[in-house]
């Protein structure tokens, strides 16, 4: 009875010890699986805030560059004619395809770009009147044109690329920032801000949230409509959009139109129906 009790006892504690080491076998594997997991989850967590990180810088610098488009545009004014900005303007889908090829690897057939070079030289002709403008104020049209074109290349990622933005999320975010750029841009000159505020009375209250309204909805449009086509038709329809100015200033304020302008606003004409022509075939091969 004594040896049975003790053998037992003996049977008892080896496979105690055995059942011990198997659930601290179990409980390292479990320990190093959780780890594992906590590593990863920790990894996920830092590449996710990287991206947050890296999406806020990549909405800051599109805030910028909306806010510089803005700013040159008005400055290109006090400097040159509207006929020699708009003439400057016209090459924006040339800068445009040429960024793109840059910046994305993005290449276009050979048809295409001698149709964007047509509208463009289409377009400059049909702009094409009386021409002033400093060397200052040309380096600063040409500088315009350029982030006119970037801008819309970055738009375009944002809507189609791997972290793509709704139209609604990308307007509402950069929006803001924009406006605070624009407020210290205002502040850096008191003079003018003075003069604004000196300015304001109901009517031009009224009439800057109504411009506000028509700028809203025409970035909300514009966003949807890059999101659906890509950076170089948007500037090509820019193109045209002056062309249409050019067209309505003529019919209601009876502005004087060459015959050197028809020939532009036809070969402007016929170089878009060609560049929309070259895109219908490619979708639908």
């Amino acid at each position: 009875m004594i040896f049975a009790t003790l053998f037992s006892m003996i049977y008892f504690f080896i496979e105690n010890k055995k059942k011990n080491k198997s659930n601290k076998k179990a409980d390292d594997q479990e320990y190093l699986k959780q780890k594992k997991n906590d590593d990863y989850q920790g990894k996920s967590r830092k590449k996710q805030n990287s991206e947050t990180k890296n999406k806020k810088l990549h909405f800051f610098l599109m805030s910028f560059l909306f806010s510089a488009n803005i700013y040159l545009g008005n400055l290109s004014i006090q400097y040159c004619s509207v006929s020699l900005i708009q003439i400057i303007r016209s090459m924006i889908p040339g800068i445009t395809a040429i960024l793109t090829r840059v910046m994305l690897n993005k290449r276009y057939s050979a048809r295409l770009y001698v149709s964007v070079v047509i509208v463009i030289i289409g377009v400059a002709i049909a702009t094409y009147g009386e021409i002033n403008g400093s060397k200052f104020g040309i380096f600063i049209t040409f500088l315009a044109c350029f982030v006119s074109s970037l801008k819309s290349i970055m738009c375009s990622v944002f809507l189609k690329g791997e972290n793509k933005s709704s139209p609604i999320q990308l307007l509402s975010t950069m929006a803001p920032q924009a406006s605070v750029i624009m407020f210290l841009g205002i502040l850096t000159s008191k003079e003018s801000f003075k003069e604004a505020l000196s300015a304001l009375d109901f009517n031009i209250c009224v009439f800057i949230i109504v411009s506000a309204m028509i700028a809203f909805f025409l970035n909300f449009a514009n966003f949807n409509a890059n999101k659906e086509t890509s950076a170089l038709t948007i500037n090509i329809a820019g193109n045209i959009k002056h062309l249409c100015t050019i067209i309505i200033s003529v019919v209601l304020f009876k502005n004087p139109f060459s015959k050197l302008n028809v020939v532009g606003a036809i070969l402007a004409t016929a170089g878009t129906i060609w560049y929309t022509s070259i895109l219908n075939s490619k979708k639908k091969i």
